[in-house]
């Protein structure tokens, strides 16, 4: 019998400078993810990944980590709804206030503000070129 693994992407540089990469608590879990997978002894003929440099450096280092000795393999089919740093683009214009962590502003108050943003874009009050509401 097959056996289909789902995972996401380990945590991204929320509120940092760049989004898309892997914050070292997110390196982290994908190296766990591929230790229990070899532990496990979940042994994959594959191991896709979205376009975004973060959902890369998921599968790379969980397959390092695991010994495997494939590639991940990239589809574009596994990009995800929208970028975190167009996300934040769209609320800096919509709320007129900085999204980074390092503004001055807490961690709660930037995440309440992207979640208002992902609102307003799903409601279609924000528009992010290339994107779908």
């Amino acid at each position: 019998m097959s056996t289909l693994v789902l995972m996401r992407h380990g945590q991204a540089s929320f509120g940092a400078a760049r989004y898309d990469a892997l914050s070292e608590l997110g390196q982290a879990q994908a190296r766990a993810t591929g230790l229990w997978m070899r532990n496990q002894g979940i042994h994959p003929n594959a191991v896709l990944h979205g376009p975004r440099q973060r959902q890369a450096d998921t599968a790379n280092l969980l397959l390092k980590e695991s010994g495997y000795l494939i590639s991940g393999k990239q589809s574009e089919a596994l990009d995800e709804f929208a970028e975190g740093e167009e996300i934040f683009s769209a609320a800096e214009q919509l709320l007129g206030r900085s999204m980074a962590l390092d503004s001055g502003r807490s961690r709660l108050e930037v995440l309440r503000d992207y979640d208002a943003t992902c609102r307003a874009w799903a409601n279609g009050d924000v528009r992010i070129p290339g994107r779908l509401s």
